[in-house]
Parts: C-alpha cells; sequence; structure tokens
C-alpha cells in the first residue's frame, strides 16, 4: 500500500445530525428489506394455502427468488462495507493512536510562552521594538485556550476507545490548524513592526534570528502533522482529519 511518507520525523456534528443520517438509514432498511421480505412472506403463503397448476408455483418461486436476490443481495452488500470501515477503522485507531499521542507531547512546548525558541516569545519580545504604534498585540486568550484545549485531548488520547479516534483526530488537526493561524498573526504583526518602526541594526538582526529559529521548530511541527495527518485518511481511505497547514515566511 502506498504511503504518503516512509517515516515522520516529530520535532509534533451534533446530535441533530446524527439524528438525521439515522432517518435515512431507517427508511433504506424499510423499503430494501423489510417491504420485499414481506412480499415473499405473502406470495409463500398464497403458495401454500392454495392448490394451483405447476406453472403457477414456478412463476412464484421465480418472483420470490427475484424479490430476494433484489431485496437481500444490496442489504448484505451494505453490511459487509459497514462491517469492513469498520475493521479498517479499528485497525487505523490502534495502529496510529501512539503516534497521534507522540506528536501531542512534542506540540505541547511550541504553546508554552515562556520558552525562547517558540513563535509566541519572539512575538512577545518583539512588542519592545514597537515604540507604543501597538503594532504587536500578542493573543495570550487565544494561546491559553488552544492550551487546554491540547490538554483535554492528550487526557483523551490515553483511553483506548477507539471509536473516539476519529473525533480526536479531528479535534487535534483544528487545534493544529489554529495554533498557525495564531502564528501566522505574529508574523504579520512582528513584520509590521519591523516596515513601520525600523528598529536597530544589531535589534532587528536578534529579532530575525530569534524568528528564524521559532519559524523553524514551528513549520517542523508541522510538516509533521500533515504527514501523519495523510497517512491517517490514507489507511482510513476517508479524509477524517484536516492535513494541510500553511508555512511560515521569514521577516524582513
Amino acid at each position: 500500500m502506498r504511503r504518503y511518507t516512509t517515516a515522520t520525523q516529530f520535532p509534533v456534528d451534533s446530535s441533530g445530525q446524527i439524528g438525521a443520517s439515522r432517518e435515512p438509514e431507517r427508511k433504506s432498511l424499510l423499503t430494501t428489506v423489510l417491504i420485499p421480505l414481506g412480499s415473499v412472506l405473502v406470495a409463500g403463503l398464497g403458495l401454500l394455502v392454495q392448490t394451483v397448476p405447476w406453472w403457477v408455483t414456478a412463476v412464484i418461486v421465480f418472483y420470490i427468488v427475484v424479490i430476494a436476490l433484489v431485496g437481500l443481495i444490496p442489504a448484505s452488500i451494505r453490511l459487509y462495507r459497514k462491517l469492513q470501515g469498520l475493521m479498517i477503522y479499528r485497525a487505523v485507531a490502534r495502529r496510529y493512536r501512539p503516534l497521534v499521542r507522540r506528536f501531542v507531547t512534542t506540540l505541547i512546548p511550541n504553546l508554552e510562552e515562556s520558552r525562547a525558541d517558540t513563535v509566541f516569545y519572539t512575538w512577545k519580545n518583539a512588542v519592545s521594538l514597537d515604540q507604543g504604534q501597538m503594532h504587536i498585540r500578542p493573543d495570550y486568550a487565544h494561546l491559553r485556550t488552544l492550551q487546554s484545549w491540547l490538554a483535554s485531548i492528550e487526557v483523551r488520547l490515553i483511553g483506548n476507545r477507539k471509536r473516539d479516534f476519529e473525533l480526536l483526530c479531528d479535534e487535534l488537526a483544528e487545534v493544529v490548524l489554529q495554533y498557525s493561524r495564531l502564528c501566522e498573526q505574529a508574523h504579520r504583526e512582528i513584520e509590521a513592526v519591523v516596515v513601520n518602526s525600523k528598529p536597530e541594526e544589531h535589534r532587528l538582526r536578534n529579532l530575525k534570528q530569534e524568528w528564524n529559529n521559532a519559524r523553524d521548530k514551528h513549520n517542523q511541527t508541522v510538516k509533521a502533522w500533515e504527514d501523519l495527518a495523510k497517512n491517517i485518511n490514507h489507511d482510513a481511505r476517508q479524509r477524517i482529519c484536516f492535513d494541510h497547514c500553511g508555512f511560515l515566511k521569514t521577516i524582513g
């Protein structure tokens, strides 16, 4: 089976909709299984309680066979596909849950505001170059929301409930996407400071160096998620999580 990457290198609707999806399933079961089976039973009973010529019996038997094929074979195919999908999903969850947990442990440090090699730390440091123009406004609320969300995902990944794996992957993909957007906001604001405030050469050089270090780590983390998510989607034979994020650019 083709793989997106040979190895992933780590540095990291609602109940109403569910109800709506079950209703067509009930209708499909009624029209494709129960009604045809009812017709078969009626025809069979009619055959048993009456004395009819052989050719009539042959016609009724032929009708019963046709109805059984039309009604039961599609239902059997759907059941087979459903069971096959369930087996594939369970295999994907069993295989990738440890890798997803490993990715979470590598993403968490990127969201720590006190680490010197993170985008957010560089964002905070750039405030001193802003000269009161309010170009730099680190979004602490957004960062802490992502921290709490990621901590919740980490706790739930410890469990072994395979049916939760798709939901957790979807949530984690959203965290990575929101984290990437937060870093893109930092890039825009730092760029604005460089263009408008024109800091001293040595301070600008230090800022660019800090940014490049944090940017490289960020891009490596995002690439790790893309590789992992694409492999999950590929092996699951459906897109269960978002698998693309933008990469940060240099400053200036």
